[in-house]
């Protein structure tokens, strides 16, 4: 069996999820103290946190952020990458500088608050020329109505890097996908629907 991918019916979502957008060390001690610092902020804020783990959008993105597995501009997983990379040709971004390429990066989301209460297995985070940052959600599944709880759903099976022309099919899932990356995008510039974070967060 390939190390990344099994078929659909002999493992769970979560490990189909994972093996898309790879997956985030929770129980880290400096995520979980993390997780609680910004917990504490939150309620310094008067937001009423709905469950024990639970955390706003914002502050579940920044989570995310500073506890990546892999580089966010090189993720480790094929899918992953070739999304990413399939979005920064649908922006036009200078592949000969790095200084450009750096303003769109794919961060997993699986296992975190941002998963677990906002709908996004992955995002990427995209910093406009005019310097306003944008988040785009992505969810890992064939429920169509999980599509209101994130931006972009990956909907159909991936494939396999033991298929033949595992290449060729991988850059034709990842165009289609960075197609409707670049419409939400598109849209949310349109209505001025930033995100509050800080994009240079340094990764673990």
């Amino acid at each position: 069996m390939n190390e990344y991918y099994k078929p659909r019916d002999v493992y769970t979502g979560k490990e189909y999820e994972r093996d898309l957008v790879d997956v985030i060390n929770v129980n880290d001690q400096k995520y979980q103290e993390k997780h609680m610092q910004l917990q504490e902020r939150a309620k310094e804020r008067g937001i009423i946190l709905e469950k024990a783990d639970y955390l706003p959008l914002e502050d579940s993105i920044k989570l995310a952020m500073e506890f990546q597995p892999a580089d966010p501009t090189n993720p480790r997983k094929p899918f992953a990458k070739e999304f990413l990379l399939a979005c920064r040709e649908k922006l036009e971004l200078d592949s000969a500088n790095e200084e450009d390429l750096d303003r769109l990066k794919f961060y997993t989301a699986v296992d975190s608050p941002a998963d677990i209460y906002h709908g996004r297995d992955a995002f990427f985070i995209f910093e406009d020329s005019d310097k306003k940052t944008y988040e785009i959600g992505i969810q890992v599944s064939k429920n169509p109505e999980k599509l209101n709880r994130s931006d972009v759903l990956i909907e159909e099976d991936v494939p396999d890097p033991s298929d033949d022309d595992f290449n060729i099919k991988i850059m034709a899932v990842s165009e289609k996908y960075a197609d409707k990356f670049l419409s939400v995008l598109e849209k949310k510039k349109k209505e001025g629907k930033t995100i509050n974070i800080n994009p240079e967060i340094k990764h673990i």
